[in-house]
């Protein structure tokens, strides 16, 4: 499980992690982009995939109602 507190009251979990990036620690910093960790598969399940929660003030929420609600982000560069 990884918790970022991105702002605003918001928290976002990425659970079912194969991996977690080395740097990551409690209290470190990240940015739009960072690796954070890779998807995985944990438990009895056809393939590997991510499970993405949001909470706004402690309460889960949709996160496809919220992005509607929120300012765009900046676009991710292309891989080469």
């Amino acid at each position: 499980l990884i918790r970022l507190r991105p702002a605003n009251g918001y928290h976002t979990y990425y659970l079912h992690l194969s991996t977690i990036a080395k740097r990551i620690r409690p209290g470190v910093r990240v940015s739009q982009g960072d690796v954070i960790g890779r998807v995985g598969a944990s438990g009895v399940v056809t393939g590997p995939h991510l499970d993405y929660r949001l909470t706004k003030r402690g309460v889960f929420v949709d996160p496809l109602v919220e992005q509607r609600k929120l300012p765009p982000g900046d676009p991710m560069q292309q891989a080469a």
